[in-house]
């Protein structure tokens, strides 16, 4: 069998790491009673071993999978050495496994030195993440300990497994002290992303600690990201969620008149959030609101998202025309079967936009499903493979790109980035879809030749710094190659995670993928507002 030249190097490394597990036997960072597995006989040990010395990254990800399995303190070690695999395919696989950790010396490795305190930041990161899905207590003293101010990306992932945790009572800890180092990082010498994920997890975690910085951020102008978290967890007040810790409500004419303020908000993403808020508990002052809203929304995705809304509260299918949905208003009204708290009879739960998914054989009739579109385009693999007549995937998108492109209305703008092994970006920001803006942009597309895996990650990473995005539009065959990140198990919560504050919708266009594939990318849709569709090329046009 052939194996990875292990050297001297790795063989101390583990033995370190061994000496770590061994001195730490009396670590205190689980609060529960469940056992650590038994240690396994040594033709099991040696077979793992010789598995993750493989030098397929298949047979490695199978090694990963089999020493979760165990729970065993030194096996979850050789988890944690396997974020730090080359193969992003065996490090996402590390750190979906490590959710799996219940025994407690197995959860002190993710909260000490070979985890959180790791060397390498791509490791901090993963763990960092995966402690938001374990299964097992968690004590939050020590996670808020690992935040610094100098590694704001670490901070977020923190900030969102402490909200995480405690959705599922999964956290414990001294809650003052926990509130008060998160309420550090709203602090103003923290990244707005950061503070943004602050506020959300102090809601969890002391309302009542969070409730004037709550305040403070719906009045914040400056701040649009600190500006969308406020409106969602003010929504989340509305609605009343199950989990929050015991103390005075906000008041419901103060969180109505906040959501009011934010539907006329400057930024687009400030004001979808106070639309899906004011949808969910829909009474009379709420409905007024949105509808008058229609009258005066500019955005085409936001006039959708309130028909949307409408539409599923009243089972009517009334357009973007607010002239019927004022009447329909008005005869509730002098029926007396709305209510300033009531919802009528058919009213839906609009919490998330709706997505769809359908079958298309061109590209040309697709829309981005917002006007500040960035367009990443998959040119990895099998993109360059000749097809029946001897066309390849490559020339096929050259042709349909440009229809896509020449559909776009000059109200759009956008940028094109394709990418393989990198992301190779059109123009650094969006642009206006003009005749020559588009015949330039399709001009690049025709004569690249990008080629190499699929790194979707550092595509949307680059995307997502054009301040003014309002989707993404990804044309692919839906399996990620490369990159940090390329398991869609765990790209899709990430990618939500990053859209969040920012109410990016994601759109895929899904060139002959398999539906396995086509079920991860239209979770992604639904989650985010976007939409899935699966194109098949027809035979003509391989011609």
């Amino acid at each position: 069998m052939e194996t990875r030249a292990s050297g001297m190097g790795a063989w101390l490394c583990r033995l370190w790491l061994w000496l770590w597990i061994v001195s730490s036997l009396g670590g205190a960072g689980w609060a529960a009673s469940c056992p650590d597995g038994e240690k396994p006989d040594r033709e099991k040990i040696k077979e793992i071993q010789m598995r993750l010395d493989h030098l397929r990254p298949e047979t490695r990800r199978y090694g990963v999978s089999l020493a979760a399995e165990l729970n065993w303190p030194q096996a979850w070690g050789w988890v944690l050495e396997a974020l730090e695999d080359e193969e992003s395919e065996v490090a996402d696989v590390a750190q979906l496994r490590l959710a799996g950790v219940s025994c407690p010396k197995g959860l002190d490795l993710l909260l000490g030195r070979p985890g959180l305190g790791h060397r390498e930041s791509t490791v901090r990161l993963r763990v960092a993440e995966a402690l938001g899905r374990v299964e097992v207590p968690v004590n939050g003293e020590q996670l808020v300990r690992a935040m610094k101010r100098s590694d704001p990306e670490l901070c977020r992932r923190l900030l969102w497994s402490l909200e995480r945790l405690e959705r599922r009572g999964l956290l414990v800890g001294d809650r003052d002290r926990i509130g008060r180092r998160i309420e550090d990082a709203l602090g103003r010498g923290h990244a707005e992303r950061v503070r943004a994920d602050a506020l959300a997890a102090l809601m969890r975690v002391q309302p009542s600690r969070a409730l004037r910085h709550l305040r403070a951020a719906l009045r914040d102008k400056k701040r649009t990201l600190l500006r969308t978290a406020a409106v969602i967890l003010l929504a989340e007040q509305r609605r009343g969620d199950d989990g929050l810790e015991d103390f005075d409500p906000v008041p419901a004419t103060e969180i109505l008149a906040g959501l009011e303020a934010a539907s006329s908000d400057a930024q687009p993403c400030v004001r979808r959030a106070a639309y899906r808020a004011l949808g969910m508990e829909p009474g009379a002052s709420s409905l007024a609101i949105l509808i008058r809203r229609l009258e005066e929304e500019d955005q085409r995705h936001l006039r959708t998202l309130l028909v949307g809304i409408l539409r599923g509260i009243s089972g009517l299918k009334h357009s973007d025309d607010p002239r019927p949905w004022r009447d329909w208003l008005g005869r509730l009204g002098r029926l007396g079967r709305l209510g300033e708290g009531g919802v009528p009879p058919r009213a839906v739960s609009p919490g998330r936009d709706t997505y769809q998914t359908r079958v298309a054989t061109t590209l040309a009739q697709l829309r981005p499903s917002t006007d500040r579109s960035v367009i990443l385009v998959d040119l990895s693999g099998s993109v360059w493979m000749d097809l029946k007549g001897g066309v390849s995937r490559k020339q096929l998108l050259d042709r349909e790109l440009r229809a896509l492109l020449e559909g776009l209305p000059r109200t759009v703008s956008f940028n094109l980035i394709p990418y393989a092994t990198r992301p190779d970006p059109w123009e650094k920001r969006m642009v206006t879809a003009t005749p020559k803006a588009v015949r330039r942009a399709w001009g690049e597309f025709e004569s690249s030749r990008l080629r190499g895996r699929g790194d979707v990650w550092s595509a949307v990473q680059v995307a997502l710094q054009d301040p003014d995005l309002g989707s993404l539009l990804i044309i692919t065959d839906g399996a990620p190659t490369g990159g940090e990140h390329s398991n869609m198990e765990l790209l899709v919560p990430l990618l939500e995670w990053e859209c969040r504050w920012r109410g990016i919708a994601v759109d895929s266009v899904l060139i002959d993928s398999a539906k396995r594939l086509q079920i991860f990318w239209s979770d992604l849709a639904r989650r985010t507002g976007g939409t899935m569709t699966p194109v098949h090329f027809e035979s003509e046009a391989l011609r």
